[in-house]
């Protein structure tokens, strides 16, 4: 229980910006504020020494506007939870 509610908790927070896991980890969609080059700089637009300093001390923040598929918490958990992702006809068959 104890490392399954921190995955939990990963996949719900990517379900709920519609990022793919890959996006996440490579912090595609993140800003930093407070940094030498001023406030909301993508994070990749940062020297390595700077990156790695706000990394570590928590500093990036998701930015919705960076991600095209964001359509919002409640319409990506909805589509992602009840909306059918194949037709009517579909048999399961591949």
């Amino acid at each position: 229980l104890k490392l399954v509610l921190p995955i939990i908790r990963i996949h719900i927070g990517l379900i709920a910006r519609n990022e793919m896991g890959i996006e996440w980890k490579n912090h595609r969609h993140n800003v930093a504020n407070d940094t030498s080059r001023g406030d909301n700089i993508y994070v990749h637009e940062l020297d390595d020494e700077e990156f790695n300093e706000l990394l570590e001390s928590g500093a990036f923040v998701y930015d919705a506007s960076r991600n095209p598929f964001d359509q919002g918490c409640l319409v990506n958990c909805w589509t992602f939870w009840c909306q059918a992702r194949w037709t009517a006809d579909a048999k399961g068959e591949f």
